[in-house]
């Protein structure tokens, strides 16, 4: 989501990842590589990997700081396991803001689903910015 204007961050704010995420046996030998994992399987962690072009919608919208941004916590609830192959759908929603002494606190759920929309994974992560630091 590309705009000239920064968008206001606010709760039901919602970003779709451009174009959907295949799932190549390279990207996933690449993880693999780094964490460890058994051979015949996609490591749980792959999820973000497909969230990170929905994040980057939301951190280019202008909705929040482009630096100092903390990624505070994070739970992530599988409802079937990623494969090589899969063509991913990814979905990202601002569901929660708190403002409290000159930090901004939010909450997102993202969604990962099949091409034939069934659920893949839920992510909700909690992050968090120095108020001042907004233009």
């Amino acid at each position: 989501m590309e705009t000239d204007q920064p968008i206001a961050l606010h709760e039901g704010l919602t970003f779709n990842a451009a174009k959907p995420f295949t799932v190549t046996h390279e990207q996933v030998q690449q993880l693999r590589s780094i964490i460890g994992g058994a051979e015949n399987s996609v490591p749980p962690s792959f999820v973000n990997i497909v969230l990170s072009a929905v994040a980057r919608e939301l951190a280019d919208s202008g909705a929040v700081p482009s630096h100092g941004v903390v990624h505070v916590a994070e739970k992530v609830t599988l409802a079937s396991s990623i494969k090589v192959g899969d063509v991913l759908h990814t979905q990202l929603t601002i569901s929660s803001i708190r403002e409290r002494a000159g930090a901004v606190q939010f909450a997102t759920e993202s969604t990962i689903t099949t091409d034939s929309d069934e659920p893949v994974a839920t992510v909700v992560s909690t992050l968090v910015f120095n108020q001042a630091s907004v233009q």
